[in-house]
Protein backbone atom coordinates (compact mmCIF):
# COMPACT_ATOMS: atom_id res chain seq x y z
CA UNK A 1 0.00 0.00 0.00
CA UNK A 2 1.25 3.63 -0.71
CA UNK A 3 2.42 5.98 1.61
CA UNK A 4 -0.19 8.17 0.91
CA UNK A 5 -2.90 6.09 1.41
CA UNK A 6 -1.75 4.49 4.76
CA UNK A 7 -1.67 7.96 5.68
CA UNK A 8 -5.01 9.02 4.54
CA UNK A 9 -6.62 5.55 5.50
CA UNK A 10 -9.94 6.12 7.40
CA UNK A 11 -9.70 9.59 7.71
CA UNK A 12 -12.25 11.63 8.80
CA UNK A 13 -13.48 14.35 5.88
CA UNK A 14 -12.46 17.02 7.99
CA UNK A 15 -8.87 16.03 7.83
CA UNK A 16 -9.16 16.26 4.11
CA UNK A 17 -10.54 19.60 4.57
CA UNK A 18 -8.43 21.33 6.76
CA UNK A 19 -5.38 19.79 5.04
CA UNK A 20 -6.68 21.47 2.25
CA UNK A 21 -6.93 24.81 3.79
CA UNK A 22 -3.37 24.48 5.20
CA UNK A 23 -1.81 23.46 1.43
CA UNK A 24 -4.00 26.98 0.13
CA UNK A 25 -2.55 28.76 2.95
CA UNK A 26 0.72 27.73 2.71
CA UNK A 27 0.81 28.72 -1.03
CA UNK A 28 -0.62 32.23 -0.36
CA UNK A 29 -4.29 31.93 -1.01
CA UNK A 30 -7.26 32.97 0.53
CA UNK A 31 -11.18 31.85 -0.71
CA UNK A 32 -13.04 34.38 -2.22
CA UNK A 33 -16.16 32.19 -2.47
CA UNK A 34 -16.87 28.72 -1.94
CA UNK A 35 -20.62 27.15 -3.52
CA UNK A 36 -20.96 23.80 -2.47
CA UNK A 37 -24.00 21.45 -3.50
CA UNK A 38 -24.75 18.17 -1.28
CA UNK A 39 -26.86 15.63 -3.08
CA UNK A 40 -28.41 13.28 -1.13
CA UNK A 41 -32.05 12.18 -0.33
CA UNK A 42 -31.54 12.13 3.43
CA UNK A 43 -31.18 13.14 5.88
CA UNK A 44 -32.53 16.89 5.54
CA UNK A 45 -29.49 19.63 5.27
CA UNK A 46 -32.00 22.67 6.02
CA UNK A 47 -31.99 22.05 9.95
CA UNK A 48 -27.98 21.89 9.94
CA UNK A 49 -27.00 23.95 7.01
CA UNK A 50 -25.73 26.77 9.21
CA UNK A 51 -23.47 24.05 11.54
CA UNK A 52 -22.04 22.31 8.13
CA UNK A 53 -21.58 26.40 6.93
CA UNK A 54 -19.59 27.54 10.25
CA UNK A 55 -17.46 24.17 10.50
CA UNK A 56 -16.74 24.82 6.80
CA UNK A 57 -15.46 28.04 7.34
CA UNK A 58 -13.48 27.48 10.27
CA UNK A 59 -11.80 24.20 8.61
CA UNK A 60 -10.74 26.65 5.50
CA UNK A 61 -10.00 29.31 7.93
CA UNK A 62 -12.27 31.10 5.77
CA UNK A 63 -15.17 34.06 6.48
CA UNK A 64 -18.47 32.58 6.89
CA UNK A 65 -20.27 35.00 4.96
CA UNK A 66 -17.99 33.54 1.94
CA UNK A 67 -19.13 30.30 2.16
CA UNK A 68 -22.39 29.05 0.39
CA UNK A 69 -23.92 25.93 1.24
CA UNK A 70 -27.13 23.92 -0.48
CA UNK A 71 -28.61 20.45 -0.90
CA UNK A 72 -30.95 19.00 -3.72
CA UNK A 73 -32.12 15.27 -4.06
CA UNK A 74 -31.09 13.21 -6.73
CA UNK A 75 -34.58 12.23 -7.66
CA UNK A 76 -34.70 8.35 -6.34
CA UNK A 77 -32.07 7.75 -9.35
CA UNK A 78 -29.41 5.06 -8.87
CA UNK A 79 -27.47 5.40 -5.50
CA UNK A 80 -27.49 8.61 -4.89
CA UNK A 81 -31.40 8.62 -4.76
CA UNK A 82 -31.23 5.12 -2.75
CA UNK A 83 -29.81 6.62 -0.01
CA UNK A 84 -26.54 4.36 -1.03
CA UNK A 85 -24.55 7.69 -1.43
CA UNK A 86 -23.95 10.78 -1.45
CA UNK A 87 -22.06 13.67 -3.56
CA UNK A 88 -21.09 16.99 -3.00
CA UNK A 89 -20.24 19.50 -6.59
CA UNK A 90 -18.00 22.41 -4.85
CA UNK A 91 -16.75 25.13 -6.38
CA UNK A 92 -13.84 27.90 -4.88
CA UNK A 93 -12.52 30.70 -6.12
CA UNK A 94 -9.36 31.18 -5.08
CA UNK A 95 -7.51 34.87 -4.30
CA UNK A 96 -4.30 35.76 -3.47
CA UNK A 97 -3.67 37.08 -0.17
Amino acid sequence: MCSYTVKWKRAASSVFIREAGTLMDEAGYEIGNLDATLILQRPKISPHKDTVRSNLSKLLGADPSVVNLRAKTHENVKSLGENRSIAADTVILLMKK
